[in-house]
């Protein structure tokens, strides 16, 4: 049982490895047949892969819905989505494509971008390929956490989209671990986020995770993992064929499992028809690194954010002292736009304690906040009824 499982494993590994055929790998006439750009545009978009370089040397993916492939160019509002952790843009992009909020926006004349953190699937160039490897799970390419994310994914990724587009401000939608690092960043530079942000969306927004109930957070063998050197979590994206399959033959199995992690709701909100689509691209993995900085988070007794901590030597060495330094929180109170933000009621990442705090943290005034009933964690973007009780409020706050 063991050897075939093995085997089994080996052939779905190889299929996608080698590029074999679609036709032996997926179902005739689905979307599962279309690479992402043949996605998109079979719905009458347009659409553009940007490589964008990071101050560190990581190499970025954006992807850009600029109109309609009917429409004529012309410059419009730019607005960018960044996706939570273990995922990756395609997330924002996997149920039928009209019921997609980036898609939506396209509809009403934004310039979509959709960023991928380092590491993820469609992040896993860096311009020192022969001592960063994405694929050796014990290689320093893994060594960052969203501390990195934070300091220089965000900004370069903002900076390359207000360039192109000649826009000074961009619209920003993050969900989870998408809207922390933009906190972060702000705590790093806030008059940097007032100049390049005109209005910011969060979709469970997680900045403070103390005692959350979240199963990332609270999995110890993390720390294990990462002391024996094993760095990655990105290994689970080359299985995504077998997932994919999987998510056609056990959709209702995957969907449980999924909300046992991101918290059950009384009904089945996610759309498990797509499953097969979105497993092509999912899990969007990352590091050991980033997983074990959201369990220390988790473990503070009082409402924090620090970066890595290294231990007592490694702290010296990457700070120069003993214990990891704490982010600014006073500096959100300097954010001058709109915030808005949605919380479902049955999501186990964000208790209402720690989004209090967040919310607290924030200047008066500047915050909408709508709670969703027997909404879950992903349930922001993969809910089957997204489109009609989340986004339209969204667009209108974009739009005021």
């Amino acid at each position: 049982m063991k050897i075939s499982l093995t085997l089994l494993i080996a052939v779905f590994y190889l299929a996608y490895a080698s590029n074999i055929p679609k036709a032996l790998r997926y179902d005739a006439d689905s979307d599962t047949q279309k690479t992402l750009p043949e996605y998109i545009l079979s719905y009458g978009y347009s659409f553009e892969v940007h490589k964008v370089p990071t101050p560190d040397n990581y190499i970025l993916t954006l992807w850009r819905i600029p109109r309609k492939i009917t429409e004529p160019h012309k410059k419009r509002q730019p607005i960018f989505f960044l996706h939570g952790l273990f995922d990756n843009g395609f997330t924002w992009l996997f149920k039928k494509l009209n019921f997609n909020l980036p898609i939506m926006l396209a509809d009403q004349g934004y310039d979509v971008w959709i960023g991928n953190n380092r590491g993820t699937l469609h992040a896993k160039e860096h311009m020192n390929p022969d001592e960063y490897n994405w694929a050796n799970p014990f290689n320093k390419f893994w060594d960052f956490s969203i501390d990195q994310m934070a300091s220089f994914d965000v900004p370069t990724m903002i900076n390359y989209i207000c360039d192109v587009t000649g826009y000074e401000k961009l619209d920003y939608v993050g969900h989870s671990q998408g809207a922390s690092q933009f906190f972060m960043q702000a705590m790093i530079n806030p008059q940097y986020v007032n100049d390049h942000i005109r209005r910011f969306v969060g979709l469970g927004p997680s900045l403070f995770v103390q005692g959350s109930q979240s199963f990332f957070e609270r999995l110890r063998m993390v720390d294990l993992i990462y002391t024996i050197g094993w760095k990655n979590m990105g290994v689970l994206p080359a299985f995504t064929p077998l997932f994919s399959l999987l998510g056609r033959w056990f959709p209702n199995l995957i969907e449980f499992f999924i909300t046992t992690i991101t918290g059950q709701t009384e009904r089945q909100n996610i759309d498990t028809e797509r499953f097969p689509v979105l497993f092509l691209n999912e899990p969007g993995g990352t590091s050991i690194q980033n997983m074990l900085h959201w369990a220390q988070l988790r473990r503070y007794d009082r409402p924090v954010v620090k970066k890595f901590d290294f231990g007592e030597e490694g702290n010296l060495k990457h700070y120069g002292k003993l214990e990891a330094p704490e982010y600014n929180l006073k500096a959100l109170k300097e954010l001058e736009f709109p915030i808005y933000f949605c919380v479902g009621k049955r999501d186990v990442r964000i208790t209402p304690e720690n989004f209090g705090h967040l919310v607290a943290a924030l200047p008066e005034g500047k915050v909408q906040q709508v709670f969703v009933d027997d909404y879950g964690h992903l349930d922001y973007i993969w809910a089957r009824d997204a489109h009609e009780k989340v986004y339209p409020k969204i667009i209108q706050f974009l739009r005021e």
